[in-house]
């Protein structure tokens, strides 16, 4: 099944038209480690003086040429020497922010270099100027030099843009205080009495002066870290007042959580101002959505983006920085490599975080890297629809009024409008120039950057996923990826992506599947969704569908054992309704005919399309057999005999003293005196066996007076024990009679004379070899 979902993505590229666009394009930080942005992507510089653990800080013109760089205590030409009187400033290399370069608004060979200490040591905030036209256009730091602003300070300071366009606010936090401070910076120079916001976190612990603090491009909010106690501070910003309120914190790390290891340090805002980013040392990268700007849902969008366990990095994630590609860099402590956020305008997994960013060609980063004004990276253009066949959607996004604008879409065609609309003949890498003239300055503002234009993928058709439902339960787990061959179905898959989602929601929420190579499904039947996109750009995708469906796996209703009867063949029936049946006497009949006692198999299947349920059973066949071994009689009484019933055999019995009414036991009870036939059969029906028991009993008197009733006196049901002995005493011993088992019995006489009435006692051996004794009497 296949269907199209319409979903919006957008391609931002960030350039910078407020006082010039390159003023972000070359980073120095770390080990002599370097970035280059001229080319729209970055490039490793191995050719910075700067060895720094944290603060850094670098500048280049509006056509991105370097102009210096500093570690907040010495300033480094573009030559990269220290300029005259560039050195001793009172910043230090081991603060989180221990520079930031200002251009002057009102003089473009100006610059304002604001340092910091570290951990609130003596120094506090302080400004240096440089002048670039000194010593040969290289420039020097002039006498303006450690001027001071404030003390004690954190180790945070950021900048953004008057709402004017061209002021610029440079906001700081006080030390031992709840107060942010912005210090405006004019077209006539830096306003040292500050607007101060009475309304933040009293950083009273020394290590929750470390972490970055940064305002967003948009200059509407600020984010704040607080190391120690790991608590990040938002805040609205008034880019007209200088003015910050509102504030509310998020604790949700894992220090508050139970981990004391690891520590939130940096924070960047993606270029809408939408996003906001934030490191944790040893535990990842977290993403916070700023739609709704309160507590409870910012601190309930957080998305953890990628952990240190997932890294193959083996240094804490620190310092977070908006670059002039739209991306944002992670600095990663003693790593020949920066992590990066490929699409930190997407929402969760779609931010594309990766820790192996971008090499640094042999040199190491360290804690730092470089801050710039932040609204540097709220101006520039915007590329809507970049698929091939879309009417692509150019907007400039500028702050300041201009007098002409001109578009190169690098395919022979350009345009006039300020947000024009383009439709390119074929995909490729467009080299787009935008033009601008400033209205006041007449300042040529040029920027280029390569726009791709991707074919648009195809997600084919595939098959359902069809799995065996082992144990009935409607639940298994699904490797979804074995889609993905046929999904792409020859494209790629290097540039192309496939990721699956639960539902349609999901999909236009950016929110697949994660794990989805062992994916639980929810119910039989259930839909899932395929979206093939390109790995670069999430604008270009298009989706198909498919079914997770579960087979029922067979279920046989057999027993374990089975037994075979004396020349009885056994059948044993599998039941209808498989699709094939394989016994291990390689029959493929649902039944067989067994006549060998053995351990036998069989294997049942199922079969939808390419997938085959298989159950497999084994069971044994035992001959049945059964004998009487003995049958213990409990006699001598009238009503209250008994008979319990010993056998010899294999298989399970029942028993019966009237071959008609069976019991499961072997015991009977409360019987009357008779003769008993005993059955014994299998429940099998295989056989029945039997064997005949007789209870004695004896008369306690008899009247041997010849009138024909009870003249003689015998054991009842002797003549069932023929050879049994009876032997009558009298009183003394003396034996008087020995009477055959089966006779009338004793007439009362010894040796023809009449014996008078006394009792008389007995002995009886029986054919078992028991012997009873008793007494009874005679009556004249």
């Amino acid at each position: 099944m296949k269907s199209y979902y319409l979903h919006i993505f957008l391609l931002l590229f960030v350039f910078k038209f407020l006082n010039g666009q390159g003023e972000a394009s070359n980073w120095y930080f770390g080990e002599n480690a370097g970035l280059s942005f001229n080319s729209g992507i970055p490039v490793a510089l191995t050719n910075g003086n700067l060895n720094t653990a944290e603060g850094c800080a670098a500048i280049s013109d509006s056509q991105g040429n370097l102009r210096f760089y500093t570690d907040g205590r010495s300033v480094y030409n573009r030559n990269h020497v220290v300029m005259p009187n560039g050195s001793q400033l009172q910043g230090n290399s081991s603060s989180t922010q221990s520079g930031l370069i200002v251009p002057h608004p009102g003089n473009q060979n100006l610059y304002y270099i604001f340092t910091l200490q570290s951990l609130a040591a003596p120094g506090g905030l302080r400004y240096s100027i440089v002048d670039i036209s000194l010593d040969n256009g290289l420039g020097a730091v002039t006498a303006d030099k450690n001027i001071l602003l404030h003390d004690p300070t954190t180790e945070k300071i950021t900048a953004v843009s008057h709402s004017n366009g061209t002021d610029v606010w440079v906001i700081a936090h006080k030390y031992d205080s709840n107060e942010f401070t912005s210090y405006l910076v004019g077209v006539n120079g830096i306003n040292t009495i500050p607007v101060v916001s009475a309304v933040g976190n009293n950083v009273t612990v020394l290590a929750d002066t470390i972490g970055q603090m940064k305002a967003s491009p948009d200059g509407t909010k600020l984010a704040v870290i607080y190391n120690e106690s790991e608590i990040l501070e938002l805040l609205d910003f008034d880019a007209t007042s200088g003015q910050l309120s509102n504030p509310f914190q998020i604790t949700s790390f894992s220090t508050n959580m139970g981990n004391n290891s690891s520590k939130i340090y940096g924070v960047e805002f993606s270029p809408r101002s939408r996003y906001l980013y934030v490191t944790e040392s040893f535990e990842g990268v977290y993403q916070f959505d700023l739609l709704n700007f309160n507590a409870v849902d910012v601190d309930n969008s957080k998305v953890a983006l990628g952990s240190q366990s997932s890294n193959t990095v083996t240094g804490s994630n620190n310092s977070l920085q908006l670059a002039a590609d739209g991306r944002i860099y992670i600095a990663q402590d003693g790593y020949d490599r920066l992590g990066v956020i490929n699409n930190p305008d997407e929402a969760g997994v779609l931010a594309g975080y990766s820790s192996n960013g971008v090499t640094l060609n042999n040199r190491l980063s360290r804690l730092g890297l470089p801050p710039f004004v932040q609204s540097y990276f709220d101006i520039g253009f915007i590329v809507d629809h970049i698929c091939l066949g879309d009417v692509s959607q150019f907007t400039a996004n500028l702050s300041q009024n201009y007098s002409s604008i001109t578009w190169d879409f690098g395919d022979g065609t350009s345009s006039n409008l300020e947000n024009p609309t383009h439709v390119y003949a074929a995909a490729g890498d467009y080299n787009v120039t935008l033009n601008v003239t400033e209205a006041v300055t007449g300042q040529l503002f040029i920027e280029s950057r390569v726009v791709t234009i991707f074919n648009t993928p195809v997600a084919n058709n595939v098959n359902d996923l069809i799995r065996c439902d082992i144990d009935a339960n409607g639940i298994e787990s699904f490797d979804l990826t074995m889609q993905t061959v046929g999904i792409l179905n020859g494209q790629g898959p290097n540039g192309l992506r496939v990721d699956y989602f639960e539902s349609l929601t999901d999909l236009n929420n950016n929110l697949p599947i994660n794990s989805p190579t062992n994916y639980i499904n929810t119910s039989n039947n259930q839909q899932i969704i395929a979206r093939v996109s390109v790995v670069d750009s999430d604008a270009c995708f298009d989706t198909t569908s498919f079914e997770l469906q579960l087979l029922e796996s067979p279920q046989l209703s057999l027993d374990t054992e089975y037994f075979l009867c004396e020349n009885q063949p056994l059948t044993i029936n599998a039941g209808n309704g498989f699709d094939e049946y394989l016994w291990s006497t390689g029959e493929t009949t649902a039944s067989i005919t067994i006549n060998t006692i053995d351990t036998y198999s069989l294997i049942v299947t199922n079969i939808q399309g390419n997938t085959r349920c298989e159950t497999n059973f084994s069971f044994d066949v035992i001959a049945t057999s059964v004998q009487i071994n003995d049958v213990i009689v409990e006699d001598w009484s009238l009503t209250n005999n008994s008979i319990t019933v010993e056998v010899n055999g294999i298989g399970d019995f029942e028993y019966s003293i009237d071959g008609i009414n069976y019991q499961s036991s072997n015991v009977f009870t409360r019987l009357t005196i008779d003769q008993y036939t005993i059955f014994v059969r299998d429940l099998n029906g295989c056989s029945t066996v039997s064997q005949s028991v007789a209870m004695l009993y004896y008369p306690r008197f008899f009247t041997p007076n010849g009138d024909g009733f009870h003249d003689y006196w015998q054991i009842i049901n002797s003549r069932y024990e023929p050879d049994s002995k009876v032997y009558i005493y009298d009183r003394y011993g003396k034996l008087l009679k020995q009477i055959n088992a089966d006779g009338i019995g004793w007439d009362g006489t010894y040796n023809g004379a009449l014996l008078p009435s006394s009792d008389y006692w007995f002995i009886v051996e029986r054919e078992n070899g028991l012997v009873h004794k008793g007494h009874f009497t005679l009556l004249r």
